[in-house]
């Protein structure tokens, strides 16, 4: 869960990192406050709000779920069986 949340943490603060390297490479400009207007930051966090949605979005399309039924962990001839998906 960790991952999936440092994942998205990223993606949302990609937008604002790569304007903030646009800026820095256009001609050396310095990041100052005007640079970062309100609508400006708005959309950048628009942006990656929607790079957040989309990630999400190919998640639920295309992570691989579990086909099958699921048999918890038992105890056969006195050995533990780890729990796993009979398909």
């Amino acid at each position: 869960m960790l991952r999936v949340l440092l994942e998205l943490i990223g993606a949302f603060t990609l937008p604002f990192l790569v304007y903030a390297l646009a800026l820095r490479l256009r001609r050396g400009l310095n990041l100052t406050r005007k640079e970062w207007t309100q609508d400006i930051v708005f959309s950048l966090g628009l942006m990656g709000l929607a790079l957040c949605l989309a990630i999400l979005l190919a998640f639920f399309l295309f992570a691989e779920r579990g086909r099958g039924t699921y048999v918890p962990a038992h105890i056969e001839n006195g050995q533990v069986i780890p729990g796993h998906i009979e398909k």
